[in-house]
């Protein structure tokens, strides 16, 4: 009896206040969060990084979906950014504070590129009989290639996904697990010894 009642208190503080109105979600990478990764044992490169979006028609236009006690949706939780250029902006940051060079797409210079399949980009939302359970997912096929030939280095799925508890539910809870999804996506990369070993070599 008292988890029900739990369960219906829970529910009732997600459909109150903010919980019918688009919550905007603020979703980059905390330079902070970075330190030396196994990039940093690479020659410096110059790279070009290219992220295109294949994510499913209906998680285009948001990131998450607020719900009720019962899964019924609520209101969408979007970005403010768009998510092809923040995962760009990631993956970048990581490369530079790697002691590597992140070049213009339309550079001449670049000796790796880097492209991106964005396959999703989402945070979910499940009631828990005492919390929420919030996870935060990304997922993407990245390749790597030699920028003077386009010569494919390495085609490699590259995750994150990224599980939090909370004691409500709101949009800011499906910012901060998908937050945690893009440091975590960033560090799998940075740490993935076939991508790191595939740029070993580029001239």
């Amino acid at each position: 009896m008292l988890g029900k009642v739990l369960g219906v208190g829970l529910a009732l503080f997600v459909l109150s206040g903010c919980a019918l109105t688009t919550y905007e979600a603020e979703i980059a990478l905390d330079p902070s969060a970075l330190g030396k990764s196994p990039l940093s044992t690479i020659e410096p490169l110059k790279v070009k990084i290219m992220v295109t979006d294949h994510r499913p028609a209906e998680e285009r236009d948001k990131i998450g979906q607020k719900k009720n006690g019962v899964g019924m949706e609520l209101a969408p939780v979007v970005c403010k950014g768009e998510a092809t250029q923040i995962l760009a902006d990631a993956l970048g940051a990581e490369f530079s504070q790697n002691g590597h060079q992140v070049v213009e797409a339309n550079s001449a210079a670049a000796q790796l590129l880097v492209q991106v399949d964005l396959n999703r980009f989402y945070s979910d939302m499940k009631m828990g009989m005492w919390d929420i359970k919030l996870t935060g997912i990304i997922s993407t096929q990245v390749k790597l290639l030699r920028a003077n030939d386009n010569f494919e280095l390495i085609s490699e799925p590259i995750n994150s996904t990224a599980m939090r508890s909370e004691p409500a539910g709101s949009g800011g809870g499906m910012e901060r697990a998908l937050n945690d999804a893009l440091l975590e996506f960033v560090r799998n990369f940075s740490r993935d010894p076939a991508i790191v070993g595939a740029m070993r070599g580029i001239k």
